[in-house]
């Protein structure tokens, strides 16, 4: 049996394993950590703008919310007070059918006196629901 070969220089197993990984060298160090810097900025000013948007947007649906819920007082206040007027004018077609029905004057005097104090009633009640709703009108 013949054997045959050359001689290879020794190297130690540490350096054939080091050979295979890529070492980051001094000089790139600097670079990487200014890159990895950048990345982490640009990563929380993007959170703080999405957060930033998250509340500019909450804000306004509030804001909105409250806008309507002062509407639907206005509205509330305003059909309370038309309520008001149309019970007033009510009021006075009562007192007025008692003028008609009556043929005393003293009663045609009460009943109109009557229908007046209910007329002034319904345009109290106007007025206030006019400036409920005006007050509301100006307020947005």
């Amino acid at each position: 049996m013949l054997v045959r070969g050359h001689r290879i220089p020794y190297v130690p197993e540490d350096i054939i394993e080091q050979q295979g990984e890529h070492r980051i060298s001094e000089r790139d160090k600097p670079i990487l950590f200014a890159v990895a810097g950048l990345v982490l900025v640009f990563l929380i000013v993007i959170g703080m703008r999405l957060i930033l948007a998250g509340k500019k947007k909450k804000e306004k649906e509030d804001k909105e919310q409250a806008a309507l819920i002062a509407a639907q007082e206005t509205a509330n206040r305003a059909l309370a007070e038309a309520e008001k007027a149309a019970l007033a004018a009510e009021e006075a077609k009562q007192a007025a059918l008692l003028a008609q029905r009556s043929e005393e004057k003293d009663e045609i005097h009460q009943a109109i006196v009557q229908a007046q104090v209910a007329a002034e009633k319904a345009r109290e009640a106007s007025e206030k629901a006019k400036a409920i709703v005006d007050e509301q009108t100006n307020r947005q």
